[in-house]
């Protein structure tokens, strides 16, 4: 059994990758410069190889003797033939050095043609690989090997990267919802791409259900093989995904050069789309400059129909599977440079936000590709179901395609990494068709089936596919009288006003006295816990916090303006809670700041009909449903200000009016009282918008402290 792969790079490996720079330093010193894409090229296979080795999978291969063997090659023939000659000792070929010549085709780089010089040790190989990988478990992945060329700390670099090795049971479970259908259709076999396929975790499973699929016929079986294409950002983990290929096909007949075509080394999102713009442009690198800002950065744009012309020519690939890369736009490590958008909105027009995760625009780049009647199954951040960024994408599919599946998980299934997962699961040209089956849980294998429902139209939120169901906003099923806008400006706040108080913020008494500033954790449903529980402000903790107006209109006339105009009656509500909570300003006297919300009534005899609105168990249940994957933790709901201005009013106004009388008396109540005054208000509210038992309980479950009634 092949050693157990080591959390950090291991001595041998720092020694690896520095003979790796050694051999690169001979060749340049014996040959001349190299074109610094072969160079990098062959350094790659050769890390590759080394890592392969390293990891027990290519016991033939000594990995002390591979980078010697490399410099050797360069400059001096005889020592390269006799090193050549070590590594194949049951094999001994003729060859000569590499020349410059050779080291501009990629097939006949230095380690390639170790790689051919060396069938019997090489070939060795293959068996270990093959038995590993039929053990299942995370060894079995060759691209965790690339692990020790990521520095001291992998996951940082990952998490940078946006890429993480998927779980078995998530390819599995892509490949029976996409690949299986094709499969199982009349015609040739199909073409399969993974726009991001790192070491080809996806690629090497469904190159193997290709064959299983071609029979035993060993010409069939290499067809099925060459009928997977990926791209891969990264030239180390493409070159791995190339080795994992040739060694899974076990084929004679198949060299390593024969995968270069199928793995392609690219930006998946840069470069002339497919559809290609026409006329197709003479010069893509032209086309590209031309879309591009000053000072972008070094880039590797991935021209579509130049690359794989065959499989777009009939119309596209027939299934697209894969994990693309989770990179948030606003932060700061994994956005992409603004030079580089004219380019990037270019090959994907319209689809781009300032939130846009570029896992959305990889699902839409899938479907770009996509053949009519083809599938697209792209593992993606559970935000893409509700986040504004991903609206356009929503609203591409729903015209575009049909849900085929969903499966979804609450508890992170990568790992090393927190974030919530989905697995949508699309048939290209068929916007109409049978209810979509989904499943919920983690990992795949153990999710329960959750019934069937078809795509929302347009951009709206996919949340309700997994909230559970629950009333839908817009009055389908409540009973609704208009929305919060008509009774309110609902306005939420920047991050300049955040920043711009921090230095305004003062302990409220010993000789500091102004609004009391209230932040989203300390509003409650119906008050706020200021002055009653800590809380932190701009890294800092406060029992009370003030805000010295004073000092702050000196220091900041627009600030201070801002301020005064926030201080009168009016509505906060919090966001990323269970339910919605929200407290009345009725005085006028507090300064709420991000990401809190406020409602600001038109006539301030409405603040306790908005309150107990907003508190009604419909209301949060609908919420809830259609901001499901958007909020930071599982369950919360995650509210903008537009969308609590969009929020249904009920139609019963008398028990309106009767729940905003229970909301005026639980606000006045002391703490202990509040429980039993609120649970009263959900009742009634639930009355009011023609919500059943079923809404109480669920609201109830979220809440439930004790001492409330039902």
């Amino acid at each position: 059994m092949p050693p157990t792969r080591a959390p950090r790079p291991a001595p041998e490996a720092l020694r690896a990758a520095a003979a790796l720079d050694a051999a690169a330093a001979a060749w340049r010193a014996a040959a001349g410069p190299a074109p610094a894409p072969a160079l990098r090229r062959a350094l790659h296979r050769a890390a590759a190889l080394l890592f392969a080795a390293r990891e027990g999978l290519l016991p033939a291969l000594p990995t002390d003797r591979l980078p010697a063997a490399v410099a050797l090659g360069a400059a001096d023939p005889d020592a390269w033939a006799a090193a050549v000659a070590g590594l194949c000792p049951h094999d001994p070929p003729a060859l000569h050095p590499p020349t410059t010549t050779q080291v501009e085709a990629p097939e006949a780089d230095p380690v390639g043609a170790l790689c051919a010089a060396a069938p019997a040790g090489l070939w060795a190989a293959r068996a270990p690989l093959a038995a590993w990988a039929a053990e299942g478990g995370p060894a079995s992945d060759l691209g965790l090997a690339y692990d020790s060329l990521l520095g001291d700390d992998p996951d940082e670099v990952r998490k940078g990267a946006g890429a993480w090795y998927t779980p078995d049971a998530v390819v599995a479970l892509a490949l029976d919802l996409a690949l299986t259908p094709a499969l199982a259709a009349d015609g040739p076999l199909p073409a399969v791409l993974d726009p991001a396929c790192g070491a080809g975790h996806f690629l090497v499973a469904a190159a193997r259900r290709l064959r299983a699929a071609a029979g035993p016929d060993p010409a069939a079986r290499r067809v099925a093989t060459l009928r997977v294409f990926g791209v891969e950002l990264d030239p180390g983990a493409a070159e791995l995904c190339r080795l994992r290929l040739w060694l899974d096909a076990a084929d004679p007949a198949l060299p390593l050069a024969a995968f270069d075509a199928q793995v392609q080394l690219g930006d998946a999102l840069l470069g002339l789309p497919h559809p290609a713009p026409a006329p197709l442009p003479a010069d893509p690198a032209a086309w590209c400059a031309a879309h591009l800002r000053p000072g972008a950065p070094p880039l590797c744009p991935l021209h579509w129909p130049l690359v794989f012309p065959r499989p777009l020519a009939s119309g596209g690939f027939d299934v697209v599977v894969g994990n693309p890369p989770f990179l948030a736009a606003r932060s700061a490590r994994t956005a992409r440079p603004p030079a580089t958008f004219p380019l990037l909105d270019a090959g994907l027009p319209g689809l781009r936000t300032a939130t846009t995760d570029a896992a959305a625009l990889f699902l839409a780049r899938a479907l770009d590709l996509c053949r009519p009647g083809g599938r697209v199954a792209l593992v993606q951040p559970l935000s893409l179901l509700a986040t504004a960024g991903a609206g356009p994408t929503r609203q591409k599919f729903a015209a575009e395609a049909r849900l085929a599946g969903l499966w979804w998980s609450e508890a992170p299934v990568f790992p090393g990494a927190t974030v919530r997962v989905c697995l949508p699961v699309f048939e290209k040209g068929a916007v109409e068709g049978a209810p979509a089956p989904r499943w919920e849980g983690a990992p795949p294998t153990d999710a329960v089936a959750t019934g069937a429902e078809a795509l929302p139209p347009g951009g709206q939120s996919w949340g309700p596919l997994c909230a559970g169901g629950g009333a839908a906003l817009g009055g389908a099923i409540l009973q609704i009288s208009g929305q919060v806008r008509d009774l309110a400006e609902v306005t939420a706040d920047f991050r300049d006003q955040f920043y711009g108080l921090i230095p305004f913020v003062r302990e409220a008494g010993a000789g500091h006295d102004g609004p009391r500033l209230l932040t989203s954790g300390l509003i409650e449903p119906l008050a706020s816990a200021w002055g009653a529980r800590p809380c932190r402000f701009g890294g800092v903790r406060y029992e009370a916090p003030v805000v010295d107006l004073a000092a702050l209109r000196a220091a900041d006339p627009r600030l201070g303006a801002w301020a005064e105009a926030r201080l009168r009656p009016k509505l906060i509500v919090a966001t990323q809670a269970k339910i919605i909570e929200a407290c009345v300003d009725l005085a006028g006297t507090a300064l709420n700041t991000v990401p809190t919300i406020a409602a600001l009534p038109h006539d301030p005899a409405d603040l306790w009909r908005l309150l107990a609105a907003l508190l009604a168990p419909p209301v949060a249940r609908a919420a809830a449903s259609a901001a499901y994957g958007a909020a930071l933790s599982a369950g919360a709901i995650k509210l903008r200000a537009r969308e609590v201005a969009a929020l249904p009013l009920p139609a019963d106004h008398g028990a309106w009016a009767e729940g905003a009388a229970l909301a005026r008396a639980g606000a006045a109540a002391a703490a202990a009282e509040r429980p039993a005054l609120l649970g009263a208000l959900g009742a009634v509210m639930t009355r009011a918008y023609g919500g059943g038992d079923d809404d109480l309980a669920w609201w109830m479950a979220r809440w439930a402290p004790p001492g409330a009634a039902g």
